[in-house]
């Protein structure tokens, strides 16, 4: 099994997941190099890549049964716990990564750009939806402050 981890996961996705995982440590390797790539291989991103190996090491602990030997004990169940939690916080930082928030309608050549998109679904209201064609226009004339009630 080869296992490396040189430290630099700005630049070796490989080292991006082993930090994410918490799979640094040399003297004590939870997963290959060969099942990191794959994982990345599988997943695209690095924090995508290490919600799957979360969930692979919570399954190599979870099969395995809590030991006590004299004072000694080791409760793999608290392993497999710990990452089955990291894979969920994962899971969820990598969701919320994904979103941008967006606020339309705040510059005139975005408001421009998105009511010259011919794909775009025309909006239930507009801001003349309950207006009386009869009536005075009072979005016309705005220099006329009486008719807006300022």
């Amino acid at each position: 099994m080869t296992w490396t981890y040189k430290g630099e996961p700005g630049t070796i996705p490989r080292d991006h997941v082993r930090l994410l995982i918490g799979d640094t440590d040399c003297e004590d390797q939870l997963l290959s190099d060969g099942e990191i790539l794959f994982f990345l291989d599988e997943n695209g991103s690095a924090k995508s890549a290490a919600v799957a190996a979360a969930q692979a090491i919570a399954a190599k602990f979870s099969r395995l049964a809590d030991e006590k030997v004299g004072q000694v004990s080791v409760t793999y169940s608290q392993k497999a716990e710990h990452y089955r939690n990291l894979a969920d916080t994962l899971k969820t930082q990598l969701s919320v990564t994904r979103l941008a928030p967006y606020a339309g309608g705040i510059s005139v050549s975005d408001k421009d750009l998105v009511e010259s998109d011919t794909d775009r679904v025309n909006p239930a209201f507009t801001r003349t939806t309950h207006q009386n064609p009869e009536a005075p226009n009072v979005f016309e004339d705005e220099d006329d402050d009486d008719e807006l009630g300022s």
